[in-house]
């Protein structure tokens, strides 16, 4: 993973040979935000009762030469302007390889198939759209600076590692 020197500005190139650690960080928050769920990846089926907000918008419909699961939330379907094909066999994810399929959706932060090195990703307006359809408050036109998370996520840190060097003094 490649970490900007100057995280602020986020404007350094990525290594070609690197991948750009603040977008992961980006696509796992986006997991634990709402791109969750329980379904069978080849079904589409709910195992018991455990649906996720994700799951109860997420179908199968043809695609293809065989079916695969679509995510159906009126927002990312406007955004889209369809349907929007998730990831065969790893469906909290958009695209696929091949054509037709979602295969534009490779440079989204969001895709299924590949991060490739030396290239940033972001939050996209498909992104934020599926994000709405699960009941997540977005402000549309407005993406907050990186340097703002950023430095709100190192302050957090930095008050847990102090808590916890403080606290295993104050024990001995």
């Amino acid at each position: 993973l490649w970490f900007d020197p100057s995280p602020l500005q986020r404007s350094a190139p990525v290594p070609s040979s690197q991948t750009d650690a603040y977008s992961v960080l980006q696509h796992e928050f986006a997991h634990a935000l709402g791109f969750n769920g329980w379904l069978d990846s080849s079904t589409g089926t709910v195992p018991g009762n455990d649906a996720s907000t994700f799951d109860a918008l997420v179908d199968q419909h043809p695609q293809g030469a065989g079916t695969g699961l679509f995510f159906l939330g009126a927002a990312a379907m406007s955004a889209y302007g369809g349907p929007v094909p998730l990831t065969d066999g790893n469906y909290t994810h958009f695209g696929n390889w091949t054509q037709g399929d979602g295969e534009a959706l490779l440079p989204d932060l969001m895709n299924g198939l590949v991060f490739y090195r030396g290239m940033r990703y972001t939050v996209s307006a498909l992104d934020l759209a599926v994000m709405r359809d699960l009941g997540l408050p977005t402000v549309i036109g407005i993406v907050p600076e990186p340097a703002t998370a950023l430095l709100w996520m190192l302050g957090v840190g930095a008050l847990l590692v102090g808590q916890r060097r403080f606290g295993k003094r104050a024990a001995v």
